[in-house]
């Protein structure tokens, strides 16, 4: 009887590794079997280190203190191991004992993967605490796990400030799967109910899917904030400038920024697809992230500047008239429909299409924005149509309704022009803060540099950084012995396999 890997798992596993997600096997098969699962799909690399993790609880009858043995795969041997022991009758080749530094001689440090039992794991919870995030951080086959241990692990991986996934097939994962941040069943039964996600095939090549289009949400979402934000900020502007010339906006206006634009633009923005590949870095989870403030800000002076521009350009125009204080009741028309009100709502329509445009990114998150054939094709439109308002006389009826002036003269229409290339300098400006700025590699540099921010102050990098520079572990080929419960939890002493007198603190 045998139990062949499906033929897409290596793939799909080869590309969660590229992108630097740390993969895990936890099931309730015995260990050799999970080992030998884990170099087939490549979760164990070629030439990587298999480091068995055997934690014994203590025993009344010996006086002897909860231990670890720590044993190299290839090295151990299958008659004292404690997880061949419970592997139900399997067997391998013994090989020949090694010392401790021998070993830390031969093996390539960091290239190493624990292994451990679901026994094992219980007993390192109780007796070991210390060690746990060790383990959990360089574990990577977790066999013999009941389903309340899975659940345990998945808990451990969220307290260590991991983003869990958990994908499961059957009852007994139920718990895990709904303790993980993105729980992915592969059947259609008992586990479904318990995870939010659930796939119509049987395979994991809906892991790397669901994390695309989730990192592709939360793209689009920020999108769509900063968009929504810089919209207020654009009529926030006109207003206060047109205020300030005694003037405001016409109702037709709003209408045209709120309705048509606005309402298209932010609803098609979220029909871009995910990117096809993943990248090894995740984008930002927090709307107040350094990157996110600097380019809303960088948007939000560019708005201001280029509007600003403009209502002085129409002031330095010699056919320029003012608008006049009225003594008596206030005519709307007058009011409304000038040249300050036209200009600043054309710009304000130009300056939504241009921020729409910008903050629609495209990799490596989610496809170019080409590839959104609806959002690119309104986007075009609407500048068209606006361009088609600043350009040329929509006939008296329109202008009326819009509430726009209109002057065929030559003088006014290189006016119009200028205005047009002024945009064109403003979509310019916008794309380049974005594309130049805020999403390169030295300006987050900078930032970090500001911030004074050397490392990630995530729990589990934290542990990472510090098993890098533990050249003494794991102490494979030592035991190490838990001291009595009346000394410091966090100290552990270590001997040699052969019994030599050699004491360490974990």
């Amino acid at each position: 009887m045998r139990n062949n890997l499906k033929p897409e798992s290596a793939q799909v596993i080869g590309d969660l590794i590229a992108s630097d997600i740390k993969t895990v096997m936890v099931t309730g098969d015995n260990m050799l079997t999970a080992i030998s699962v884990g170099h087939d799909c490549g979760m164990i690399p070629k030439g990587d280190e298999v480091v068995i993790v055997d934690v014994l609880p203590p025993d009344e009858r010996t006086s002897s203190l909860a231990h670890i043995l720590w044993r190299s795969n290839d090295l151990a041997s299958s008659s004292s191991d404690v997880s061949l022991a419970e592997s139900d009758g399997s067997s391998s080749t013994p090989s020949r004992a090694i010392s401790a530094n021998e070993y830390l001689i031969t093996m390539d440090r960091p290239k190493y993967h624990f292994a451990m039992t679901g026994r094992s794991f219980s007993v390192l919870l109780q007796h070991f605490p210390e060690l746990v995030p060790k383990i959990m951080v360089r574990g990577t086959i977790f066999a013999r796990f009941s389903p309340e241990q899975k659940t345990q692990l998945v808990e451990k991986y969220i307290d260590l400030e991991y983003i869990t996934g958990m994908v499961g097939d059957g009852a007994n994962d139920c718990g895990a799967l709904k303790a993980a941040h993105a729980g992915i069943s592969l059947s259609e039964a008992e586990a479904s109910v318990a995870s939010p996600f659930t796939s119509s095939r049987n395979t994991i090549e809906c892991v790397p899917t669901v994390i695309k289009e989730g990192r592709c949400a939360l793209v689009t979402s920020f999108g769509i904030f900063k968009y929504m934000a810089l919209y207020s900020m654009v009529q926030f502007v006109a207003v206060l400038i047109l205020y300030e010339k005694r003037t405001i906006l016409a109702d037709m206006h709003f209408l045209y920024l709120d309705m048509v634009i606005t309402t298209i633009v932010a609803v098609l923005m979220g029909y871009t697809k995910p990117y096809d590949r993943l990248v090894s870095h995740r984008p930002h989870g927090s709307l107040m992230a350094p990157s996110m403030i600097v380019s809303i800000f960088s948007q939000m002076i560019i708005v201001v500047g280029f509007q600003t521009m403009a209502i002085h350009f129409l002031q330095h125009q010699s056919w320029y008239s003012p608008i006049s204080l009225y003594d008596g009741p206030e005519d709307e028309r007058e009011k409304v429909v000038n040249w300050e009100a036209t200009l600043l709502f054309l710009v304000a329509a130009f300056q939504d299409l241009i921020l729409a445009f910008v903050f629609s990114k495209g990799p490596p998150y989610r496809k170019r924005i080409y590839t959104n054939v609806v959002f690119l094709a309104a986007i075009l439109v609407l500048a068209f149509l606006t361009g088609t308002l600043l350009l040329y006389s929509p006939g008296k009826w329109l202008e009326d309704l819009m509430k726009v002036v209109h002057n065929p003269e030559d003088s006014h229409l290189s006016f119009r022009l200028a205005i047009l290339g002024l945009m064109a300098a403003n979509l310019f400006a916008a794309v380049a803060v974005e594309e130049l700025i805020v999403d390169r590699v030295w300006f987050k540099r900078v930032l970090k540099t500001i911030r004074r921010k050397k490392h990630s102050k995530s729990a589990f990098k934290m542990v990472r950084r510090q098993l890098d520079k533990e050249i003494q572990f794991p102490p494979v080929g030592r035991t190490t012995y838990a001291k009595d419960a009346d000394d410091a939890a966090s100290s552990v002493v270590a001997v040699d396999a052969k019994g030599g007198p050699d004491s360490t603190n974990l």
